[in-house]
């Protein structure tokens, strides 16, 4: 069969530079013509595949190893040691308790994008172009503004606390500075695509980890995991508060999964794919959580020069404080490290909005949508931080309903049959499904989850029961909700012959 790959509204793009041929590992990376540039000036040229569908004989990622060091690399920042933190700085859990909710939550809530990245595998689609097929061409575009929203509001918020760290070193950097080094870095990275991006996770983890390990040797004669009792310790309702934080903290990356392997070789396994992800994205975050949770338990303690650190760039700046300038520089790199996070996200920010606009090459989305969140750090690097930080977990309950839709749909409705979906439907909406079914049960469970939100204005009455002060179950209430009214409303919908 002949499939159409190019999108309705797409039109050709000239590459930026002449190709020529690349190794196995540097798939669709197009760097200049000798004849016209020397090879000392050679660069890689930005990606234009965008959303299109994959075929075959384009796929030329051959390192099946990747899908451990890419996601390895995401989670390898201080951002996830922060997570950990908050277990007993927030909810004032024990360490026991803490260190459960860390484990079980990570456990579970890498499932879904395992999942999806053996549908980007199989299919050859990114992950906004599979969401048509249960949310349909148009629906998908309100997926895509909804995730837009959500990853620009998060990388504002990340580029806001790295910026901070960095200028914890050294008075002579301001803020907005700092911000723009860990954007450039970003945006150079992310727009040259699917290659360079796979390319660079694969080692920045390394220097991260090495900081990681030295910081722990320096301080493994102060720390404690001994924490001071109070009324909250373990109460059900802090415990369930902060699972459902866990939970849900790599939910952004469920609406993007399959980004990262639509070239990976068809001759693996899918399920050895989604192992090595599964496993690339469990181990350090638990590792990094935990870490963090030692940290802060160790603050509370009351360890000497720990006692003002009440966030996670204060307990880093303590634990390497006494190396002195080979601290300062641990820190810098620690820093550093959330930029292994905001690329790929980057990445999928600009496939998002190449959704909403077809005609234009993601890459320049990217570079626009970078620019974006970068003027919004450094111009309300004071206001925005606190707003963004009591908005964007409300994001969350919609990525529970999007999760547990598309698997009903794959398993349910195309009986886990990548068969079912046909490659010639992709860019035409009159074959796709209408999507009413699922932004039904999208906001039916959305809305639903506010029976069981537990927030500072307000506490869903079924959020009331669980302990003493309450506890958030808001994510699992949209879930359950989206799981029970999407199969019917789906079925319905199918008897009007969309699939």
């Amino acid at each position: 069969m002949n499939h159409n790959f190019e999108d309705k509204d797409a039109v050709n793009q000239p590459l930026l530079f002449h190709s020529m041929s690349t190794d196995d590992d540097n798939e669709s990376i197009h760097k200049c013509s000798p004849s016209s540039r020397s090879k000392w000036f050679a660069v890689p040229a930005v990606e234009d595949q965008g959303i299109k569908p994959v075929s075959e004989n384009e796929r030329t990622h051959t390192r099946i190893i990747d899908n451990f060091t890419f996601w390895f690399s995401i989670a390898s920042n201080v951002l996830t040691m922060a997570l950990g933190v908050l277990g007993v700085q927030l909810f004032g859990l024990e360490f026991k308790a803490a260190l459960g909710c860390i484990i079980l939550a990570n456990l579970s809530n890498s499932l879904p994008g395992a999942f999806f990245i053996t549908l980007g595998h199989r299919l050859g689609m990114r992950q906004i172009i599979i969401t048509r097929y249960a949310y349909g061409y148009a629906g998908s575009r309100g997926v895509a503004v909804t995730n837009i929203l959500a990853s620009i509001g998060w990388s504002i918020l990340n580029s806001i606390q790295a910026g901070q760290l960095l200028v914890a070193l050294t008075t002579s950097i301001p803020l907005a500075a700092a911000i723009l080094i860990i954007s450039f870095i970003t945006v150079m990275v992310a727009i040259f695509g699917y290659a360079v991006l796979h390319h660079f996770e694969r080692w920045a983890w390394i220097p991260t980890w090495i900081s990681i390990l030295i910081m722990l040797a320096t301080s493994a004669t102060k720390l404690s995991i001994t924490t001071p009792t109070s009324p909250s310790s373990n109460d059900i309702g802090a415990i369930v508060s902060y699972a459902t934080i866990i939970f849900s903290a790599p939910s952004i990356w469920s609406t993007n999964a399959a980004d990262f392997t639509v070239k990976q070789s068809t001759r693996f396994d899918s399920r050895h794919l989604a192992l090595l992800s599964y496993a690339g994205g469990v181990i350090p975050v638990i590792l990094l959580e935990t870490f963090g949770l030692i940290l802060a338990t160790t603050a509370l303690s009351g360890q000497e020069g720990w006692e003002e650190a009440n966030d996670v760039g204060g307990l880093v700046h303590a634990a390497l404080s006494p190396l002195g300038i080979g601290g300062n520089i641990l820190i810098g790199i620690l820093a550093l490290s959330t930029i292994t996070h905001n690329i790929p996200n980057a990445y999928g920010l600009g496939l998002m909005l190449q959704n909403l606009f077809p005609s234009i090459q993601h890459w320049i989305f990217t570079l626009a949508g970078v620019c974006i969140y970068t003027t919004f750090a450094i111009a309300g690097s004071e206001h925005l931080y606190t707003l963004f930080q009591n908005l964007l977990p409300f994001m969350t309950y919609f990525y529970g309903p999007y999760v547990v839709i598309l698997i009903l749909e794959h398993f349910y409705f195309r009986q886990g049959s990548f068969k079912q979906y046909s490659r010639d439907a992709w860019n035409q909406a009159d074959l796709l499904p209408k999507g009413i079914a699922a932004w039904s049960a999208s906001l039916l469970g959305y809305f639903g989850a506010f029976l069981g939100i537990k927030q500072p204005w307000y506490v869903g009455p079924l959020a009331q029961v669980m302990g003493s002060e309450g506890g958030d179950i808001g994510v699992l209430i949209a879930m359950v909700v989206a799981a029970a009214t999407y199969i019917p409303l789906r079925k319905i919908e199918r008897r009007s012959g969309r699939q």
